[in-house]
């Protein structure tokens, strides 16, 4: 069967968010001057949900596929896995539904030698959401993963103040950096195809990032952060570690990456 040609795949990993889902299509249309495809990957909630997804995904001529909800890496890897069996294109857009594009994006404002691009991404509280990780910084994650492992909140809390300061520091000189939000990543086809990539679909919510900034690194790839492609993440982007549910997710994910891809 022979492959479409369109510019921009666009994954998008809904989970019962109708309303940014609706938001996020007709933001597209708008701000999206290239051809494009949505590919919508339901993360089943419920099947009067999913009914309703479907129906939408129907209305505007997306593509709908429902899976079991099995977290954020296995949502965008069927999503990429179906992108590649079904088109020929030039990038793939990993996104949240709840973001827009607040800047045109054409097929020309993405370079072809950078291999993953990341977005200025402006959450509600008008903070810049990347860089997520300027530098790699090993220190960090191990405070992390003690403060994580061991429910010592003090570790935790300087690993990741120790990011933000150098953040902070580098704020201006950071063309390329070590890791982005997940709320939107750029990547190129040629990175998906060359490389393989696929999210660890283990890692069921959070910390992706800081996997792809480290498969970024020991690939010799640097991820282009491009402050002229605007969006906007209507999530506030301040998790609160005093919520249970939040912090159980941070915690598994994080000691999972740590001990699967950073001290064994």
């Amino acid at each position: 069967m022979r492959k479409i040609d369109v510019e921009i795949v666009f994954v998008v990993l809904v989970y019962r968010n109708i309303d940014d889902l609706q938001n996020f299509i007709i933001n597209t249309k708008s701000k999206v001057k290239c051809n494009y495809k949505i590919i919508v990957i339901d993360a089943k909630y419920s099947d009067e949900v999913s009914k309703d997804i479907e129906n939408i995904c129907f209305q505007n001529k997306l593509v709908y596929i429902r899976i079991d909800n099995k977290g954020y890496g296995y949502g965008n890897n069927v999503g990429i896995e179906y992108a590649n069996n079904m088109y020929e294109y030039k990038y793939i857009i990993i996104c949240n539904p709840d973001v827009e594009f607040i800047s045109t994006l054409r097929i020309e404002n993405l370079c072809d030698s950078e291999m993953i691009i990341a977005p200025q991404i402006i959450a509600n509280n008008n903070k810049l959401q990347n860089p997520y990780w300027v530098k790699e910084n090993i220190f960090s994650e191990k405070l992390m993963y003690i403060g994580y492992k061991h429910d010592i909140k003090l570790f935790l809390y300087v690993g990741i103040f120790i990011n933000k300061i150098i953040k902070y520091l580098f704020r201006n000189h950071n063309n390329y950096i070590y890791a982005c939000h997940g709320a939107c990543i750029i990547l190129n086809y040629n990175f998906i195809k060359y490389y393989n990539f696929k999210f660890d679909d283990k890692m069921f919510l959070f910390y992706e990032e800081a996997l792809l900034g480290l498969f970024a690194k020991k690939n010799n790839i640097k991820i282009k952060y491009d402050k002229n492609i605007i969006v906007r993440h209507f999530e506030d982007g301040s998790m609160s570690i005093s919520n249970i549910n939040e912090y159980n997710f941070l915690r598994d994910s994080f000691i999972y990456y740590y001990k699967r891809y950073r001290k064994l």
